[in-house]
């Protein structure tokens, strides 16, 4: 009789109420959840955020600490506020690694020019090689003109920085040789570019650019990734 009795009422309760039938639900599934991450999911899920997003956002965080070489940190009950302040810090981070590395290849590079000796006349893109490799870069082996095509992109000053390269791809100042295979330096910051003619020589921008850019627009760039 008793069961009879309950059995009904039960049924009528979760239909009419079915709220209280989920929220037990709940209950029970949060229970098998530490208390601060089943509390954080809870608050995430009740904002409506969207947890497939922070899932890719801990992520990220993770890998970029791991570019860092760094442990990251407890990210199971941030929110996404906190998680992304996280990722815009490590990855500040990284970019000023990038940019010390930079200044540091830039600084060895401009070392190396004024360290390296001459090569023979003609052989000024054989210069400008030595010199990377002497600032530990990998460059192959080019004429000034294949260098300038490959590697020279730009004729903006502004974006004109200390190790790039300056190149011409033909100019009329050196006979054939100089109609043939053009002309290459490496700008060393402050206003002066160097080159090899036999003798090493420094040159101002302006210098180099008059003299060599009577054919074609000098040009520069970086000859090696970093």
């Amino acid at each position: 009789m008793k069961t009879k009795f309950w059995l009904p009422l039960l049924i009528t309760c979760a239909v009419m109420c079915p709220q209280l039938v989920l929220a037990g639900t709940l209950r029970e599934s949060v229970s098998l959840l530490p208390s601060d991450a089943s509390l954080s999911i809870l608050t995430q899920i009740r904002e409506g955020v969207n947890l497939e997003e922070l899932s890719q956002e801990r992520e990220e965080i993770t890998y970029v600490y791991g570019q860092l070489g760094q442990e990251p940190p407890d990210l199971a009950t941030l929110n996404g506020t906190e998680l992304h302040f996280i990722l815009e810090e490590a990855q500040a981070q990284i970019q000023e690694r990038e940019v010390a590395h930079k200044r540091e290849v830039q600084a060895n590079i401009v070392a190396a020019a004024y360290a390296t000796p001459t090569t023979p006349v003609g052989y000024c893109a054989q210069w400008v090689i030595d010199v990377y490799r002497n600032a530990g870069l990998d460059v192959e082996e080019l004429n000034a003109c294949d260098m300038y095509w490959r590697y020279c992109t730009s004729a903006d000053t502004n974006e004109l920085s200390a190790g790039m390269i300056i190149a011409v791809p033909s100019h009329s100042k050196s006979g054939s040789a100089g109609l043939r295979y053009g002309h290459i330096g490496i700008y060393v910051g402050d206003g002066l570019v160097m080159d090899s003619t036999g003798t090493v020589n420094t040159r101002t921008l302006e210098e180099w650019t008059s003299y060599y850019g009577t054919d074609y627009a000098p040009q520069w760039g970086f000859a090696a990734r970093f």
